[in-house]
């Protein structure tokens, strides 16, 4: 699997059967060719991947709720949002726990 990066890098990604990663980074301005990435540290990229879409998520309810505020909302709606947000914090949350728990 190759994945782009920035200023024109290239870095390889490799599984090996003990299931760590093998990253090769093909970039001028980076000091390492080559190292293992742990599985806490896949974990924990895919984790702040994840967070990083839910405040997305986030951000496009909340931008979506004030682009209707020009018209008076349901009681429905309004008990619906924050619904979505108070659990929108709780998975936020569990996902910086976990996070942590793995450092």
């Amino acid at each position: 699997m190759t994945t782009t990066l920035p200023a024109t890098c290239r870095s390889t990604t490799d599984q090996n059967k003990d299931g760590d990663l093998s990253v090769d980074d093909d970039c001028a301005d980076t000091s390492r060719s080559k190292r293992k990435k742990t599985n806490g540290e896949c974990a924990e990229e895919g984790l702040r991947a994840l967070a990083d879409g839910i405040k997305s998520v986030g951000d496009a309810m909340k931008e979506k709720a004030s682009a209707g505020a020009d018209i008076l909302p349901s009681r429905e709606v309004v008990a619906s949002l924050t619904h979505q947000d108070e659990a929108l914090k709780q998975q936020t949350a569990a996902i910086n726990k976990l996070i942590r728990t793995l450092r």
